[in-house]
C-alpha cells in the first residue's frame, strides 16, 4: 500500500510499496533546473529538510553552500538530490540498516525451519509461506535516483552511503573524499569527486576546510582545470629502472 504523500515518489520510481520507510517522514523531492550541470547527491533527507520540504538546508545545508559559492557556484547551479528521499528512524540510517539486516536474519532462519519441516512432511515446498525479505531504502530508491540523474555527466556525492552506492567503491568514505573518479554508466563517462557530509563536518568544524577545498577540487576537476593524470606503475623494475627512477628523485638516494 503506497501513502497519498508517497505517490509523486512512486511516479517518479521509487518502490514506496515495499519500503521499510513507506511510512516514514518524506518524501523530500529533488531541486533542480534544466539548466544545472552538476548533480549533488546526500545520504537522506534531515529535520531541516522535512520541515521546508527541500534537500540541504538549515544549519548542514547553509555550511554546504558557503563552501558551494567558495566554489565560485550557485545555488541554482546545482541539481540538489539524496540517496533516499526519507528521513530514517532517529536520523539513523547505519541503525536502520543494521536492524534491516538482524530481521531479515531472523527471518531467515525461520524460512530454513519451515522448509525443513515442509521436507520432513513430505509437502510441495511452493505451498509453504515463507517471510519475504525486506528491502532496503536505498534499494527502493535506486529506480528514481537512476532515472533523476541519467542526464549529468558530473556528480558530488557528499556522504558515505552515497559514495557506496553511486560511486560503487568499497573503501572508506575518508580514503576516497577529494579523489577525482571516472566511472562508466550506461555507455557514458561521469566523472565524481566525493565530499564529506556537511552534517558530520558541522559536527566535526576542523573538517570544514577539507569540504571547501574538495569542493573547488570538484569544480576544477569538471573543468579538466587539475593538470593531474594517474601515475605510471612499473612492476618488476629492472635494476636499470630502479637506478633511473632514484636519479630522477634525489630524496630517495639521502
Amino acid at each position: 500500500m503506497v501513502l497519498p504523500g508517497k505517490q509523486d515518489a512512486v511516479a517518479r520510481g521509487c518502490r514506496c510499496d515495499v519500503c521499510p520507510l513507506r511510512e516514514a517522514e518524506g518524501p523530500v523531492f529533488p531541486e533542480t533546473r534544466s539548466s544545472t550541470t552538476i548533480a549533488l547527491i546526500g545520504d537522506y533527507p534531515g529535520e531541516n529538510e522535512i520541515r521546508e520540504g527541500r534537500p540541504f538546508v538549515g544549519p548542514p545545508g547553509n555550511l554546504l553552500m558557503k563552501a558551494v559559492k567558495m566554489a565560485g557556484l550557485r545555488r541554482n547551479d546545482i541539481h540538489w538530490t539524496n540517496l533516499i528521499m526519507c528521513r530514517p528512524p532517529e536520523n539513523d540510517l547505519k541503525k536502520f540498516l543494521e536492524s534491516i539486516a538482524r530481521q531479515n536474519k531472523k527471518n531467515e532462519r525461520e524460512n530454513k525451519a519451515k522448509l525443513k519441516e515442509a521436507k520432513k512432511q513430505k509437502l510441495d515446498p511452493d505451498s509453504v509461506q515463507l517471510i519475504p525479505k525486506i528491502e532496503s531504502p536505498i534499494e527502493c530508491c535506486a529506480p528514481r535516483l537512476k532515472r533523476e540523474t541519467e542526464r549529468f555527466n558530473r556528480v558530488i556525492p557528499a556522504g558515505s552511503f552515497t559514495v557506496k552506492k553511486v560511486v560503487g567503491k568499497g573503501a572508506s568514505m575518508f580514503s576516497l573524499r577529494g579523489a577525482p573518479v571516472t566511472v562508466e554508466r550506461d555507455g557514458r563517462e561521469v566523472k565524481m569527486l566525493p565530499i564529506l557530509s556537511p552534517g558530520f563536518v558541522l559536527h566535526t568544524m576542523r573538517w570544514n576546510h577539507v569540504l571547501i577545498n574538495d569542493m573547488r577540487r570538484a569544480v576544477r576537476f569538471f573543468n579538466d582545470q587539475m593538470n593531474w593524470s594517474p601515475p605510471q606503475i612499473t612492476y618488476n623494475p629492472t635494476a636499470r629502472q630502479l637506478l633511473e627512477f632514484i636519479e630522477r628523485n634525489p630524496v630517495l638516494s639521502c
